[in-house]
């Protein structure tokens, strides 16, 4: 069955259960695919990243195929701002959106849905493209970290990068481990530019973290909250000059 989410934020577990973890969420405006599995949870795919999980079923939109098919053709803008304010035009109910929520048919501060209309209030939206990344990624300073997050109200690392790629017009994988087979390699972190993605991995290999270059000695990402740190060939440093991940590979994804 096809759907739509026309909440702020749905969060997407791992099992059928709100005890258990986490794994992502699906903003405003995403659609994706849904198996009832009982009365209360549906098993999704996200249209855009092909992530699955599980969602709560009373938070799911239904629509039919053909909306589906006209809604992944209809122009959509990517919400730029940490977080809006919208006013459903109809019932002048108004609620938050965070960045990377879907706005169908934008145009003036306006955007239509289905049936229904939206203000987004309080002034214009900023446009960015991939040269924008770091100014972008610096809007989300010190949002707090939460596992399977991709908002100003918790984010993840991986999450981090997705939503920032997303704003500016990039379409990236959910994971860091999915994410680091994307773009270009950059075989010395001399030869790195802003905007460059960054990937760290553990004692066994795995690529664990991700974060965006400012320049060749700082890195903006989402641990403990989005902040910036300074990093060498090695990896990113603490304060008390060890190391808190090791560097693997950094790609420029354009």
């Amino acid at each position: 069955m096809k759907a739509i989410n026309l909440n702020p934020i749905i969060p997407v577990r791992t099992a059928p259960s709100e005890q258990s973890e986490q794994s992502t969420q699906l903003l405003f405006g995403e659609l994706f695919e849904a198996i009832v599995e009982n009365e209360k949870w549906c098993a999704v795919c996200n249209a855009t990243d092909k992530y699955e999980g599980f969602v709560s079923k009373n938070m799911v939109t239904f629509i039919s195929d053909s909306d589906y098919e006209l809604l992944q053709e209809m122009p959509k803008t990517i919400l730029s701002k940490p977080i809006a304010q919208v006013r459903d035009m109809g019932t002048n109910e108004k609620m938050f959106l965070p960045m990377g929520s879907f706005l169908y048919q934008f145009y003036d501060n306006f955007f239509t849905l289905l049936d229904r209309e939206y203000e987004v209030l309080g002034g214009d939206m900023p446009t960015y493209e991939l040269n924008d990344l770091p100014q972008l990624a610096q809007s989300l300073l010190n949002a707090p970290y939460l596992w399977g997050g991709k908002t100003v109200f918790g984010v993840d690392c991986s999450g981090f990068v997705q939503t920032v790629f997303s704003v500016c017009g990039k379409s990236l994988p959910r994971d860091a481990s999915q994410q680091v087979a994307e773009g270009e390699t950059i075989c010395f972190l001399s030869e790195a530019e802003a905007g460059d993605v960054a990937f760290f991995e553990n004692e066994e290999g795995k690529i664990v973290h991700v974060g965006i270059l400012l320049d060749a000695q700082r890195i903006i990402h989402a641990s403990c909250s989005v902040r910036v740190s300074l990093l060498d060939n090695y990896g990113i440093l603490n304060a008390d000059g060890g190391y808190s991940h090791k560097l693997r590979i950094i790609k420029r994804i354009r």
